[in-house]
């Protein structure tokens, strides 16, 4: 599924999509590197004038010390926005749907469905 039908399909099905500030800068950063940065810009703020914008909080900056220490103490490497967006999703308590498994899978108590299978990841890996 396709990043817009699928948000078409999430915002149908919970009248509110949530993201974080860094799944912001990365649509901006698409944008940036674009060879039409005015349009892409235009359509990035037109996408997310409906999101509520979540941002850290000060429990998923601890979760993001503990989570980025623990995957580095077992020689785990996730970029630090993933670990970001991860860990304040964390911290919600929440789910969050994506197409990068390759990085989030690797996040230890995440829960989150991969859009375009619907896989819903194991949310008890990782637990001590």
């Amino acid at each position: 599924m396709m990043a817009r039908s699928c948000l078409k399909a999430l915002n149908d099905r919970f009248r509110s999509i949530k993201v974080t500030i860094y799944n912001i800068a990365e649509l901006y950063k698409g944008a940036y590197q674009s060879e039409n940065i005015a349009l892409n810009i235009q359509k990035v703020e037109k996408v997310i004038k409906d999101f509520e914008i979540i941002y850290p909080s000060f429990d998923s900056i601890k979760e993001f010390a503990r989570t980025s220490a623990e995957l580095e103490s077992k020689g785990i490497f996730v970029p630090v926005f993933d670990l970001l967006i991860g860990c304040i999703i964390l911290s919600a308590d929440d789910m969050f749907y994506t197409k990068n498994i390759k990085h989030f899978e690797k996040v230890p108590r995440l829960r989150y469905v991969n859009w375009e299978s619907d896989d819903i990841s194991d949310d008890s890996k990782g637990e001590s």
